[in-house]
């Protein structure tokens, strides 16, 4: 949920891999026989309707860390995201104005 947000409000860009899509509320419930069971109790969706379950928020920059990089103990999302951060700071930035 969060990355849409943050999408929406335009406050910069995601990167690394499209969110889980896994956002509805349950509840669990205790059947007679001991058992429990589990419903939907509540679903999220965006500013433009959409429903957020089995909708993984794709990001504005794709950087999936591999199987390598764990062994190397290195994060290639974040280290890609500080790159697009520096390049975006580096470049001229609109006026409230030029934004609207």
């Amino acid at each position: 949920m969060f990355p849409a947000g943050f999408k929406a409000l335009g406050l910069g860009k995601v990167v690394g891999v499209p969110t889980m899509a896994a956002v509805i509320g349950t509840g669990s419930y205790t059947l007679l026989d001991g058992s429990a069971i589990r419903t939907p109790g509540s679903g999220v969706w965006t500013v433009t309707g959409q429903n957020m379950e089995n909708y993984g928020v794709p990001p504005d920059v794709y950087v999936d860390n591999t199987p390598e990089d764990f062994l190397k103990g290195r994060d290639a999302q974040i280290l890609r995201a500080v790159e697009v951060l520096k390049t975006d700071l580096a470049s001229p930035r609109k006026s409230t104005s030029q934004q609207q």
